[in-house]
């Protein structure tokens, strides 16, 4: 004979008996008790598989997604809401001039901005994360003269991050360091004896043919550079759905 705890009481009784004798639970429904556990457990499983890849993230958290130049990539979020994540990615992943030539220019009409909804955006990405990553609405992240709508659309989802949101979503200099992946290092990134890089901002500088952009050691840097310096790095952002 065989000892089996009581599934509501927890006596040890028969596995023989027909009923507990302390609480009088039927035996019979142990079955049924155990199938109904499995189901709910499956029913657990199954909805955190549907659920998004970086669900509950909060300010502060990483989370990898996409791939460059052979390494995977890892973000930061920047702020988020119980829908969306702003995120940045936590290293340099590549160095690039903020524009090809050496002249006046904005955000929207800058190269790099070509190539990080071009380029950047097809090849980094699986579909799938393609399509978890937003159109931004946000100030300066505009499409203006585009009349192509699809290409329109793409060009607003991955950008750089504004002089004004550099300094507003980091609370020190510190926090705005940035070293660089391998592959930045084989493209020719600058980098300082601790291995720290600049980074492009999109703000475009008062300065004549200048961009903004982040010191190494997490200054802002309103003056810039001259947007044909190409060995600065980048950090992309976007808005990603949760």
């Amino acid at each position: 004979m065989a000892l089996i705890a009581c599934p509501e009481c927890e006596r040890q009784i028969s596995s023989y008996a027909v009923a507990c004798p302390s609480c009088g639970f039927p035996l019979a429904m142990i079955d049924q008790l155990n199938s109904d556990k499995a189901a709910a457990a499956a029913a657990v499983a199954a909805a955190a598989a549907a659920a998004p890849a970086h669900a509950g993230l909060t300010p502060g958290a990483y989370m990898t997604m996409g791939n460059w130049g052979g390494e995977d990539i890892e973000w930061f979020v920047l702020k988020c809401d119980d829908e969306k994540a702003l995120v940045l990615s936590e290293y340099g992943i590549d160095c690039r001039p903020y524009n090809e030539l050496e002249t006046n220019v904005d955000w929207v009409s800058s190269s790099i901005r070509k190539w990080l909804n071009g380029e950047f955006l097809q090849n980094a990405f699986t579909p799938k994360e393609r399509a978890r990553i937003l159109v931004s609405n946000e100030a300066g992240v505009t499409t203006e003269g585009h009349d192509d709508t699809a290409s329109t659309i793409a060009r607003q989802k991955v950008f750089l991050l504004s002089l004004e949101q550099a300094d507003e979503l980091f609370d020190s200099n510190e926090k705005r360091v940035c070293l660089c992946t391998a592959y930045a290092k084989g493209r020719g990134v600058w980098t300082d004896a601790a291995g720290a890089c600049r980074w492009w901002l999109r703000t475009p500088s008062k300065n004549d043919a200048h961009a903004c952009m982040v010191l190494s050691d997490g200054t802002l840097f309103p003056y810039g550079s001259f947007v044909d310096n190409n060995r600065y790095a980048v950090r992309p952002a976007f808005w990603v759905s949760l």
